[in-house]
């Protein structure tokens, strides 16, 4: 099929530290099945000239942009002036960062993703950034301009309708996935053991992940659960920050790679995701495929993507979350139960088809 459409996708994120959170697993795994599906598009992507490039495609055609320290915002209403394309995507339109920005002036046609709201939303400081600075103002007025938004969940989507009066028709809901090459219930002793030993996991332990210091992970439950469950460790995989612990119940193993964390997920004897807000809920989807019964928090996006392959629960309930977790450490058949729905709940959830249905957009915009 003669490859007609040019689109530039601007995969800048993938050179920030998002790249190793759920906004650049999104960005890298959609860039990644659009290259290996594409047959009717020539892609071009955005990069920084002074920062590594995306090992999946540095054999593809980059448009090198400065990283531009004053009068950014400036410099980037003009990035799509730099090459011919027809449509440009920019992956992360509105988020806590002012480093990567959607143009306002667009002189293509242009798509925007949008992750979720709570750096609008939340108490923290980049809120108050936002309340203060005529930045994201202009952000928000480029997103309403755009030929269409891609929202990472129908939760989102209703998000932007509300909160910012973007118009529904533009506002199309792309779920992410989950690589079930990677999270899977894996049955080599050899693999659980070495993990086991090289972080000296010695009991039977709840799973937690997400970085302390971020607020809407919400891990301090978790450390006001475990206190509870005298029979557990609670293992968390992600960064501890500046936290002082002196709970020897509580272990901290990191940032891990995506192959540990899988390993982690078959171990543990439940996974609870307490957030108090997520765009779509990486988490819950990569316990679910690796076979690992899931308790989350009831807000935003995850009873959507949990449905009913979980047990839902306010995020500071800690009553019935510790009900939940010894009814599902007790009673072998509800554990079955929810392991087989989640299973099957995680395969519902494609890279190959969020990547088919980015295609669809650009061929119904061009």
């Amino acid at each position: 099929m003669k490859k007609d459409i040019k689109v530039g996708i601007d995969a800048r994120v993938l050179q920030t530290g998002f790249a190793n959170k759920g906004i650049g697993t999104y960005d890298y795994n959609l860039i990644k099945n659009l290259i290996k599906l594409n047959t009717e598009f020539h892609f071009s992507f955005y990069v920084f000239n002074d920062a590594e490039v995306p090992d999946i495609i540095k054999n593809e055609k980059l448009i090198k942009l400065c990283r531009h320290k004053k009068f950014n915002i400036f410099y980037q209403q003009f990035i799509t002036l730099k090459n011919d394309i027809d449509i440009f995507h920019n992956l992360l339109s509105i988020g806590p960062t002012s480093e990567l920005v959607l143009p306002y002036f667009q002189f293509k046609k242009t798509i925007g993703t949008v992750f979720d709201l709570t750096f609008y939303k939340l108490p923290d400081q980049w809120s108050r950034f936002i309340s203060t600075t005529k930045d994201y103002r202009l952000q928000i007025h480029a997103l309403k301009k755009a030929k269409r938004v891609v929202s990472i969940s129908s939760y989102v989507k209703n998000d932007l309708i509300k909160t910012f009066a973007i118009l529904e028709n533009k506002v199309t809901a792309i779920h992410g996935g989950v690589d079930l090459n990677i999270f899977k219930p894996i049955k080599s002793q050899q693999e659980l053991e070495h993990i086991k030993n090289k972080y000296n996991i010695k009991n039977k332990f709840i799973l937690g992940v997400g970085d302390v210091d971020d607020y809407k992970k919400n891990i301090k439950t978790l450390f006001k659960l475990i206190e509870f469950l005298s029979d557990f460790t609670l293992v968390i995989a992600g960064n501890p920050g500046n936290i002082t612990n002196s709970n020897p119940r509580i272990l901290f193993v990191g940032e891990v790679s995506q192959q540990e964390l899988a390993l982690l997920y078959n171990l543990a004897s439940v996974f609870v995701f307490p957030s108090f807000a997520e765009g779509l809920g990486f988490p819950v989807l990569e316990s679910m495929a690796s076979g690992c019964p899931v308790i989350a928090s009831d807000r935003t996006s995850l009873p959507e993507i949990v449905s009913d392959a979980g047990m839902l629960f306010a995020p500071s309930d800690i009553k019935g979350i510790l009900q939940a977790i010894k009814k599902i450490t007790i009673n072998n058949e509800l554990r079955q139960s929810l392991i087989n729905k989640g299973l099957k709940r995680a395969e519902a959830f494609s890279w190959e088809n969020c990547a088919k249905k980015t295609m669809q957009l650009y061929k119904e915009i061009a």
